[in-house]
């Protein structure tokens, strides 16, 4: 490069920024829990059944293959199935009953961006590629539908 290049200044910049120490981890960790804020109006939806628990026969065929859970708020349930042995990333489907949710979202304590759920008709939603670990499920609904978000606890996968 020359001495005469006009970009030679940016790129000396560039270099001293990228030279720059690293952001320390105390910093980080700051900025993650402040991103628990955007839900701080939600309500919770408390589990109300889990079939990993529940003493109830499966039936002929032996174990299931999915793993049924409803949590509810008020008069508001929320259906999850999921699979009783997920591979590297699974499918979460459920439904909201009653009402009429406008977003789905599965979260996942490792993934800082949602895993949007595709709705369908009667409250049925399904989210696809999500990894194993732990995830719950936010609902937004339309002002005067219900709250304004509603959340199921953490479950794991």
């Amino acid at each position: 490069m020359s001495s005469n290049d006009p970009y030679e200044a940016v790129i000396d910049a560039l270099r001293e920024a990228a030279a720059l120490e690293r952001v320390p981890d105390e910093v980080i960790a700051a900025a993650r829990s402040t991103f628990t804020w955007r839900t701080i109006d939600a309500e919770l939806a408390a589990l109300a059944f889990d079939s990993a628990g529940s003493n109830e026969l499966v039936g002929a065929r032996g174990e299931s293959d999915v793993r049924s859970m409803s949590f509810e708020f008020g008069p508001l349930a929320i259906e999850l199935e999921l699979p009783s042995r997920p591979g590297r990333a699974t499918t979460v489907q459920g439904q909201v009953a009653p009402g009429d949710p406008t977003g789905i979202e599965i979260q996942h304590v490792d993934h800082a961006a949602p895993f949007p759920a595709e709705l369908r008709s009667h409250g049925r939603f399904e989210a696809t590629g999500i990894p194993t670990g732990s995830i719950r499920v936010m609902v937004r609904f339309a002002p005067g539908d219900g709250p304004a978000m509603l959340l199921t606890e953490w479950v794991t996968l």
